[in-house]
């Protein structure tokens, strides 16, 4: 994404513009450096998704017959994990 495109975002996106202008608040006010910005927002997007878990359904019609014999075969041959 290049730098004109994000500026129009900001223009257009108020939660996103709020959000730059707390980061460029904290950044002259020397809380943080850039790098402590690009790490918290790395940890903020880790532990999201880590509380954000969505199970992936997949439909058995939606799978290949190849795919799903070779699953049942998997699942014939393993024992019981009790």
């Amino acid at each position: 994404m290049d730098t004109r495109t994000i500026e129009r975002r900001s223009q257009n996106d108020p939660e996103f513009s709020q959000a730059v202008s707390l980061i460029e608040s904290l950044m002259h006010k020397s809380t943080l450096t850039p790098l402590d910005i690009r790490d918290a927002c790395y940890l903020a997007r880790v532990k999201f998704e880590y509380n954000n878990v969505r199970p992936i359904v997949m439909q058995s019609n939606q799978l290949s017959p190849d795919f799903l014999d070779k699953l049942r075969k998997n699942n014939k041959n393993e024992s019981p994990a009790f």
